[in-house]
């Protein structure tokens, strides 16, 4: 083997090692970027609908299932408008756009407890239409499998 093999070799493994570095570089910036974008459009999101979420809980009392037929049109209104908004961010947390973790961190309970507080609300939906909040339903299913242990990672970027 000849010096300039030897070279060659060893700038091999630098351009190996270089490359490496870059990937993991990127993954860790795609990571802390799907976080912030979940954080962003969550925090967006709550702002949108806590008032009429507010304005219902008053009319119909907090974290209470309430039979549809006691809705109004207004109720049906923030009902739908909400699951809808919530449907967008877990079809973004199902396709990896958006960190579940976050999503779970930011409003995993709330968003547990509305939809076993809409449940009637989307079975109605889904006698004309099997496949409405399915993305809130599987996200949901998610978010009732994690514990808090899962809170080891706060402040860490890992890989979702």
């Amino acid at each position: 083997m000849t010096t300039a093999d030897i070279i060659q070799t060893i700038l091999l493994a630098v351009v190996i090692v270089q490359l490496w570095v870059s990937y993991r570089s990127f993954q860790a910036d795609h990571e802390r970027r799907k976080k912030q974008a979940t954080f962003e459009y969550v925090n967006a999101v709550s702002e949108r609908f806590r008032a009429a979420l507010n304005k219902f809980d008053e009319k119909h009392g907090i974290d209470k299932v309430v039979d549809i037929s006691n809705y109004d049109d207004d109720d049906r209104f923030i009902v739908k408008s909400y699951l809808n908004e919530i449907e967008y961010i877990c079809a973004g947390v199902n396709a990896g756009v958006f960190d579940l973790q976050i999503l779970h961190k930011m409003m995993g309970t709330g968003l547990i407890g509305r939809h076993h507080r809409f449940q009637q609300y989307i079975n109605e939906k889904r006698q004309s239409k099997k496949t409405v909040f399915v993305e809130f339903s599987e996200v949901v299913r998610l978010l009732e499998t994690l514990r808090p242990s899962d809170y080891s990672n706060i402040g860490k970027i890992i890989k979702s």
